[in-house]
């Protein structure tokens, strides 16, 4: 059944007038001129059949009909207002996470229902290897991999990051959150079924699991264990470090991957680190978010949270 509701535009032009008892400072109030309030208050009277204000000189009063009326109104547009911004604030209370596979699956996946516990934020993440470019409103933040623009790498990093850490850097800022550090790991089966394993150089590298994103990634932890960066065998490769971690886990060779990936995982103990060494990278994890989002308090909550998250200390062997 068809609802008998007046045109809203000339509820909302006898509302601003019967507020402030002016058709003037009604117009100024909705940006448009006093003729055209005029003009929707008179069709809302034609609609109801019933003039709702007296037209005095230099001003206007309420008739009984429009006195009565508009407090029905008035109690209907305050409680629309109060639903409209309880529905706006629902939806700026979901925040929108862009990261890397492996940081989404093993981190903030198995994270997150602490974070929504604790802030009554919904969180939707959205993983790709892509850099991510805040300015279009993909996302509200980004947890990537890499270094700040004009950054200088610790003395003895020698890791390769050969992706930036965002597609565009205007209006953009960066948090450091951990430092990314790369260990050697591999199944405790592994170990067992390979009791002759010896070091990379050793057996050529054909045990080595190689991610195609770090293609530099094993022969820069060699270099920083003072070893040649020659392989003369390439090994598995994967795409990213989870599968890597995954192929690891199913005894088919070492991987190299990041301790705070490492440390999160849930059956770490399964695995084993077969040669001591670690890589630290020239760059390290940061939060990123538009500058001119701050003061948000989604993204303060979020980067708190975070911060006490993740553990990127060097396990024991």
């Amino acid at each position: 059944m068809r609802r008998a509701l007046p045109p809203l535009h000339a509820l909302r032009a006898f509302e601003a007038a019967g507020r402030h008892m002016s058709f003037s400072r009604a117009a100024d109030e909705l940006c448009v001129s006093t003729a055209a309030i005029s003009r929707q208050v008179r069709s809302l009277e034609a609609f109801l059949g019933r003039p709702l204000f007296e037209r005095l000189t230099r001003q206007i009063r309420f008739t009984d009909l429009g006195k009565a009326y508009f407090g029905r109104i008035s109690e209907a547009m305050a409680l629309t207002e109060e639903a409209t911004r309880e529905a706006m604030s629902v939806e700026r209370r979901r925040l929108v996470i862009a990261t890397m596979p492996t940081t989404a699956n093993l981190c903030l996946m198995p994270w997150l229902a602490g974070f929504t516990d604790e802030t009554e934020i919904d969180v939707e993440v959205v993983s790709s290897m892509t850099p991510p470019n805040l300015t279009t409103g993909e996302a509200d933040i980004a947890i990537r991999v890499g270094a700040r623009p004009g950054e200088q790498a610790s003395p003895g990093t020698v890791g390769r990051i050969p992706h930036p850490l965002t597609a565009d850097w205007t209006g953009v800022s960066a948090e450091p959150l951990w430092d990314e550090v790369f260990i050697p790991v591999c199944s405790r089966q592994f170990l067992l079924d390979n009791p002759q394993l010896g070091l990379p150089e050793a057996n050529g590298g054909r045990h080595l699991i190689h991610i195609v994103s770090r293609p530099d990634a094993w022969g820069d932890w060699l270099a920083a264990q003072g070893r040649s960066r020659y392989l003369a065998e390439r090994g598995l490769e994967v795409g990213h470090s989870y599968v890597a971690l995954q192929a690891a886990r199913r005894h088919r060779g070492v991987a190299l991957v990041a301790t705070v990936h490492f440390n999160a995982l849930e059956w770490a103990r399964e695995m084993a680190c077969p040669w001591p060494g670690s890589l630290r990278s020239k760059g390290a994890f940061h939060l990123l978010y538009r500058t001119a989002d701050g003061d948000d308090a989604r993204v303060s909550a979020f980067l708190n949270w975070i911060r006490r998250q993740g553990d990127d200390s060097v396990p024991s062997p």
